[in-house]
């Protein structure tokens, strides 16, 4: 800043001076700048310096974003193979995991180490929304199964094949077959199959949902197939629901066009745990009953189950329901169930609804809510049988003049602590007569 000229004045005189002893004429100068050739405007620099390293990063990063899912789908899933190994035998493709499209895991006949998955593999392996499809034919005995986790999983028969899963009997205190501790299990077209000594078959934990369509039950009695005589309250059931939860945590089961035979309950509950069931469609027959609950201890919530049953056939030889409570699990088991359209049926001498426990019958009276529309009712000598700690009170069905022609029909609510309010169904030639499919 030292060296600069204070004022242009200063600048145009030194100029001048320096013209002078060089012998320039500052004005011919002037002139020829003047009438020199205009300078051409610098054209607008273009913009390649800055957009090629914009563009370089804008690559980088969707290179870095896209790296890593471009190798989750070019993976294979743990224990699913995805390509051929053997005519016949192979998986299908397991396409990457996601709500649209989920994983298929096909468990075939071959066992081989490099083939496809074995069911226990594609249980563990299967994520929420995933289908374990069972490609073979007849019986396989499975090891105990459990479901945790918020999931939903299928599992369900290929098509043109009928595979029944077999529990091999379990040690006590095991478990069951198959464990549902949360989550959803969709059965579709697979059978179920256990026997009385082997425990339950499927266990629904509270809050944990069992949907079954076309499906079949079936348990034989220890040491021995099913058929013969009645069983005396064969241990284990079909489906148990339970230990007790939370009383805001309801166990779900759904079944459509479900068949289940053979010897035990086909539901227990175990106390104080809430349930509800939609049956709709297929066939009961069991040796034992239906539906057994029992108590819960004093001052918890009650064993409630709430059941809608609609065009189904029951045949249960020991009755519909029992509902026990006792000196350690006072508090009175509930049920309320919605029957249209069914047709019930049990031995003779045996009663639908069973409750016993330790209080008089009137503490019982509002604990079963029945309603029915269109039902017919087979075989015994009460429908409902109250049997307290000192009396035992019996609602027969009603007979007014007349009566209702054999297979006919009738409408019929049950109102809480009530006698029925109408005919059911009930000819004398098909009393024990278990219902047809």
């Amino acid at each position: 800043p030292d060296d600069r000229y204070p004022r242009p004045a200063a600048l145009a005189a030194e100029r001048a001076d320096l013209a002078g002893t060089r012998g320039i004429d500052p004005e011919g100068d002037r002139a020829a700048v003047a009438a020199g050739p205009v300078a051409e405007a610098r054209p607008r620099s273009a913009p390649w310096p800055w957009l090629v390293p914009v563009a370089a990063l804008v690559a980088l990063v969707a290179g870095l974003w896209l790296l890593p899912r471009l190798r989750a789908r070019a993976r294979p899933a743990p224990g699913a193979p995805t390509a051929p190994t053997t005519a016949g035998t192979s998986p299908e493709a397991a396409p990457p995991p996601s709500a649209a499209a989920p994983r298929v895991w096909r468990v075939s006949a071959d066992a081989a180490a490099d083939g496809p998955p074995s069911l226990e593999e594609a249980w563990e392996g299967a994520g929420d929304g995933d289908v374990i499809e069972c490609a073979f034919d007849g019986e396989r005995a499975v090891a105990p199964l459990r479901l945790a986790g918020d999931r939903r999983v299928t599992l369900r028969a290929a098509d043109g094949h009928a595979p029944v899963l077999h529990a091999a009997a379990a040690p006590a205190g095991a478990g069951a077959g198959i464990t549902v501790l949360a989550g959803t299990l969709v059965v579709e077209g697979v059978g179920l199959s256990g026997s009385a000594d082997g425990g339950d078959l499927l266990v629904l934990a509270p809050g944990a949902t069992l949907e079954m369509r076309s499906a079949s039950l079936s348990r034989s009695p220890a040491g021995g197939a099913v058929g013969g005589g009645r069983a005396e309250a064969a241990p284990g059931a079909f489906v148990r629901v339970g230990p007790a939860g939370a009383a805001s945590s309801r166990a779900r089961l759904r079944c459509v066009g479900v068949r289940a035979a053979g010897a035990g309950t086909l539901l227990a509950v175990d106390p104080g745990t809430a349930t509800d069931v939609e049956w709709t469609g297929g066939t009961c027959e069991l040796d034992d009953r239906f539906l057994r609950a029992g108590g819960a201890p004093r001052g918890a919530a009650a064993t409630r189950v709430v059941a809608l049953l609609e065009d189904a056939g029951i045949a249960c030889r020991a009755g519909f329901a029992s509902l026990v409570d006792s000196a350690a699990a006072p508090t009175i088991p509930a049920l309320e169930l919605r029957a249209r359209r069914c047709r019930f049926a049990c031995d003779p001498g045996a009663v639908f609804v069973e409750q016993v426990g330790i209080g008089s019958p009137e503490a019982y009276r509002g604990s079963v809510q029945w309603s029915d529309e269109g039902g017919r009712y087979d075989g015994g000598e009460a429908f409902r049988r109250i049997d307290g700690a000192a009396e035992r009170e019996e609602l027969p069905f009603p007979s007014p003049a007349g009566g209702v022609p054999s297979g006919g029909r009738s409408d019929r609510a049950f109102p809480a602590g009530d006698r029925p309010t109408g005919e059911p169904a009930r000819p004398a030639s098909t009393v024990g007569e278990r219902p047809s499919a």
